[in-house]
């Protein structure tokens, strides 16, 4: 199985690939917050999570449930509702994305690429490593990010350049 291989992914380059991806999630996160503040909730059709809020909740509250879940520790989703800003949405993925890298610097690489050895609470999936779980953040995270620049530009406001890539 692809994610068992020893040695596939390093802590360096996890970190590196999760620190940009927050940098990134930042950038249109302050696009955002310089919308008008009733495009943060206005519904656009045609998107699984119908507006900007709930796109962006969406990716936080995922990594930090999904890291959560890795630890076996227990973990309680804030209603969207309480995110009445993009402010508050970037508060929340600054206290996800400094927990997340206090996880890959406490594992050794090793750990990080070894299969969960026993299924954690509440995981509905295959189990992975810590490292493939966490690119998986990465991968669902610029999914939705991309559903929010397509929101935006149907807002009027189309979003900066936001990839993986300068």
């Amino acid at each position: 199985m692809i994610d068992a291989a020893p040695g596939l992914f390093s802590r360096a380059g996890l970190l590196m690939l999760h620190e940009r991806t927050h940098e990134q999630l930042a950038l249109i996160l302050r696009h955002v917050g310089t919308m008008p503040v009733d495009a943060f909730t206005r519904e656009v059709t045609g998107f699984g999570f119908a507006c900007l809020r709930d796109q962006l909740v969406h990716i936080v509250h995922c990594e930090q449930g999904w890291m959560h879940r890795v630890q076996d520790r227990l973990w309680t989703r804030r209603p969207r509702e309480e995110f009445r800003t993009a402010d508050t949405v970037e508060a929340a993925r600054q206290q996800v994305a400094q927990e997340t890298r206090e996880l890959l610097e406490r594992l050794s690489e090793e750990q990080l690429n070894a299969r969960l050895a026993a299924q954690p609470s509440e995981w509905g999936g295959t189990l992975r490593s810590p490292a493939f779980i966490l690119l998986h953040t990465i991968t669902h995270t610029y999914h939705h990010k991309g559903q929010v620049a397509a929101m935006c530009r149907l807002l009027g406001a189309p979003a900066p350049e936001s990839d993986l890539q300068d």
